[in-house]
């Protein structure tokens, strides 16, 4: 099983949105340039595990939800 960025940077961005950010105020949270944020959202690039971690306590959520999504992890447990 590989990491799919497309998805991961579909996460990330419903989860900017859900808090009312925009990717230049989630960018200046999270100290990364605003169009790195942009790539990590299209999925043209991964973020490092740093960044993942910065995330998961910014949004309060789990770092497999962002790097596997509810859907892949439910598999996996079952």
């Amino acid at each position: 099983m590989g990491i799919d960025s497309k998805a991961i940077g579909k996460r990330i961005s419903t989860l900017r949105k859900t808090k009312g950010l925009t990717q230049a105020q989630l960018a200046e949270v999270l100290n990364i340039a605003d169009n790195s944020l942009a790539k990590i959202e299209i999925g043209a690039r991964t973020p490092s595990l740093d960044l993942l971690v910065d995330m998961v306590i910014f949004f309060e959520v789990k770092l497999d939800y962002i790097v596997f999504g509810n859907e892949i992890l439910n598999q996996i447990m079952n």
